[in-house]
């Protein structure tokens, strides 16, 4: 079995194990996101919550002076999303298949 970002592949059929969330407010963290989905769905391997766009310029430079680097603080902010990845690929259909029947609540939305 061979194993690709979010999911495996197996002989002839793709497991999905990652989701993507979209529509958060501004203080929704990732831990309360991983609270929330493992309660309701299934066991969480990793939650990240992006609440900035990556430049596209940017490259990472593993010979950078650490020191010597500015942090910036003037980003662009952009709607928070997350990508949730489960433990394992049924936790990832039990939550889109939650979705698409509009039965995921957290707060009023999710």
């Amino acid at each position: 079995m061979k194993k690709t970002m979010g999911s495996e592949i197996g002989d002839n059929n793709l497991i999905v194990t990652q989701i993507s969330v979209g529509g958060l407010e501004n203080y929704v963290t990732a831990k309360m996101l991983l609270d929330y989905f493992e309660d309701n769905i299934g066991l969480v391997w990793r939650c990240r919550l992006k609440t900035s766009s990556t430049p596209p310029e940017s490259n990472p430079n593993y010979e950078i002076d650490a020191e010597s680097v500015q942090r910036k603080t003037d980003y662009v902010k952009i709607e928070p999303h997350a990508f949730v990845h489960f433990a394992v690929a049924h936790s990832a259909k039990a939550a889109l298949d939650a979705a698409a029947v509009v039965s995921l609540y957290w707060e009023g939305s999710l």
